[in-house]
């Protein structure tokens, strides 16, 4: 096989790994981050508002601002 054939092959396949990998990795990563959140808050619900307030509810309805 020709040095520069199989160079365009590998770098081909190491391009399309990392774009896979990129593509699922953010996709699960947004998911852990927002049950993570969950977490650390011990909340049942989180949203943002219009003005950018943070609000948590947690187990008992209770809500609170958080930033």
């Amino acid at each position: 096989m020709d040095p520069y054939v199989h160079t365009a092959i590998a770098t081909g396949m190491l391009f399309v790994a990392y774009q896979v990998g990129k593509y699922l990795g953010r996709k699960e990563a947004g998911h852990d981050i927002w049950f993570g959140l969950l977490d650390v808050f011990n909340a049942k619900r989180i949203e943002i508002n219009e003005e950018g307030e943070f609000l948590v509810t947690d187990h008992n309805d209770n809500e609170r601002k958080v930033n």
